[in-house]
């Protein structure tokens, strides 16, 4: 109750990681209706949160404008899940929902308004993602992490092609096979469809080292990249002479930070790799172990 007092000067709430009943939600739900209300950040990262809290918070945020809401490692599933998004599509700058057990997205309502969209972990499969793809070619997305989606490699594909030419800064497709359509569609890309990409991440996607060549030579025409993660991607690389490829690419690739780690690259190829990297000019660190 303490919070229902004194609260109309409030801009940030933090109740991450705090078991919530439906009664503490009511509680937040009654400082939110106010039309005087200044809150601008909530955080209910794993609370617990059910698909009826979930219906309880999109009616008490009405027309509001929030910076950021955070409902990361709830079980809301679809149904409560939805309700929340679809508010956050037209109303909120930056929105988590990582792990929230969702598997497909439903009517991504237009103009979206989201800036930064956290869902990894969340297992959208083939076409779970499919309303996404349309809403951000016109939107000003600049931050998607799609990390752990089980997004395979022809969706992967659909959805490079619909973020070229947006106003993206950072990409997180890790942990999903982007090996095979998801590699070579990069190849199909104009220069500069990334043209603002500061931040690109493959992390764990088992991509080949020819596949990774051929993307690292896209990506030296992406003007604004500094961090390039391709870390537990190739499997045994044995000799300098099977990254031949991969080493010309980087002659040009104009990042910062490259992240090779975890690939099994022996020491002799690792060697060669370096040197080739720092040729491109002081403040660059390569990041790569057996």
């Amino acid at each position: 109750s303490g919070l229902q007092h004194s609260t109309a000067s409030l801009t940030y709430l933090n109740v991450s990681h705090i078991v919530l009943p439906l009664d503490a939600v009511e509680v937040i739900c009654d400082i939110l209706r106010p039309q005087q209300c200044q809150l601008q950040w909530l955080d209910m990262r794993s609370c617990a949160l059910t698909a009826t809290a979930a219906i309880r918070l999109s009616g008490a945020l009405g027309n509001r404008t929030l910076s950021g809401l955070m409902i990361a490692q709830n079980p809301l599933r679809s149904s409560g899940f939805h309700l929340l998004f679809q508010w956050a599509c037209q109303n909120v700058s930056a929105f988590d929902a990582t792990d929230c057990e969702v598997h497909r997205l439903d009517v991504v309502p237009e103009p979206f308004s989201i800036r930064q969209l956290g869902l990894r972990g969340n297992p959208f499969g083939a076409d779970g993602l499919d309303p996404l793809l349309t809403a951000v070619t016109r939107s000003r997305i600049q931050a998607l992490d799609l990390c752990s989606c089980s997004l395979p490699s022809q969706m992967v594909a659909k959805l490079v092609l619909a973020l070229a030419h947006t106003q993206l800064e950072a990409l997180t497709l890790s942990d999903n096979p982007v090996t095979g359509e998801g590699a070579r569609v990069w190849n199909s890309l104009e220069p500069e469809s990334f043209s603002r990409l500061l931040d690109l991440r493959f992390q764990k996607c088992l991509i080949t080292l020819a596949e990774a060549a051929d993307m690292v030579r896209v990506f030296c025409s992406f003007p604004a990249l500094k961090v390039l993660d391709l870390s537990q991607n190739f499997g045994r690389v044995s000799s300098s002479i099977a990254v031949s490829a991969l080493t010309g690419a980087l002659e040009n690739l104009r990042v910062n930070v490259l992240d090779l780690s975890d690939n099994m690259i022996v020491p002799e190829a690792i060697q060669t790799l370096s040197v080739v990297w720092r040729r491109g000019g002081a403040g660059r660190d390569v990041i790569s172990h057996c």
